[in-house]
């Protein structure tokens, strides 16, 4: 299991610069540091990522609003913009992998536990 960040409805919280997240956990300012320096780095290329899809997203918004969009082009624009949400997740997922990985496993345990309970 890859739980890893703040529930769902709190994906943009910096759960790490929490001061009540780092007691919980322990976490030590290398830590911190070390799962700032990974966001930041994945910084560009996840909003390069999500600035795509949401443009490809418009495109097939503007598409489907059309009397007779064409099927064809719609399927093509479907698989383009599944295929954008698919790398925008994926490298997410790999930026949570290298958060994992700073954590000893009884602060993933614990992080994991938080997520759960809220």
């Amino acid at each position: 299991m890859l739980v890893v960040a703040a529930p769902a409805d709190a994906q943009g919280f910096k759960w790490w610069r929490s001061e009540q997240v780092q007691q919980d956990l322990q976490l030590t300012s290398d830590q911190v540091r070390e799962i700032e320096r990974i966001y930041e780095v994945s910084l560009p290329e996840r909003r390069r990522l999500r600035d795509e899809l949401d443009r490809l997203e418009q495109q097939l918004e503007q598409l489907l609003d059309r009397p007779q969009p064409d099927e064809h082009e719609a399927a093509a624009l479907i698989d383009r913009v599944e295929t954008a949400r698919a790398r925008r997740n994926a490298v997410r997922t790999m930026m949570l992998f290298h958060m994992r990985r700073v954590l000893t496993q009884q602060q993933r345990t614990a992080l994991a536990q938080r997520s759960l309970s809220r």
